[in-house]
């Protein structure tokens, strides 16, 4: 089973990247969520779920080990697969998809394309308990608050009309500021301040 991919990233669209490791390039299929925070990387580590099919292999990958966990508590819910999972995850941060499923918010599940109501129910039952048990798993502990605050507080200011560009330099200077600034107190910054 191949764990993680630490390499160059010779190539990223917004379903997949390709990383080369010692010659070699693995296709890695990834969510729009980790793409958006692979912008100007060249050196990266992926954090990696190797599945195999009898029609197959797939790996899927991602930059924190939390989004990796989150997936697999997904696809581990019957009638979810590896594309759902990433559909919603695209949809998604990591940080909103375990908020709605600790809240029950089915609804807001069903939004994401191929998620019908049996399955979002399913979802939402199998992993309230395990949504919120697993974001202070692992590694990311120490930078993992911050690093979820500012994707939310990102994709609220992108939704919001905000150019990604300009609202992520202002959000680093920012959290650079004040780390434990509230995703709510960075919007209301980023929007006080005209940028």
């Amino acid at each position: 089973m191949i764990a993680y991919l630490n390499g160059t990233l010779a190539h990223a669209e917004p379903t997949h990247a390709v990383v080369e490791c010692a010659g070699v390039g693995y296709h890695v299929r990834i969510s729009l969520f980790t793409y958006q925070q692979l912008a100007g990387r060249r050196q990266v580590l992926l954090h990696t779920h190797h599945q195999s099919k009898e029609d197959g292999q797939t790996l899927f990958g991602f930059l924190s080990p939390d989004e990796k966990q989150l997936f697999e508590l997904l696809i581990s819910v019957q009638g979810v697969g590896g594309a759902l999972a990433l559909a919603i995850l695209s949809a998604y941060s990591p940080a909103e998809t375990r908020r709605m499923l600790a809240s029950g918010d089915s609804a807001g599940l069903r939004r994401v394309k191929g998620v019908g109501q049996k399955s979002a129910e399913r979802l939402v039952l199998e992993l309230r308990e395990k949504a919120l048990n697993g974001t202070t798993d692992g590694p990311t502990t120490t930078e993992g608050p911050s690093r979820q605050t500012r994707e939310e507080a990102l994709q609220a200011l992108i939704t919001l009309g905000f150019a990604k560009a300009q609202a992520s330099t202002k959000l680093d200077q920012l959290l650079r500021e004040d780390p434990g600034a509230t995703a709510e107190a960075l919007i209301k910054a980023v929007l006080r301040s005209g940028a």
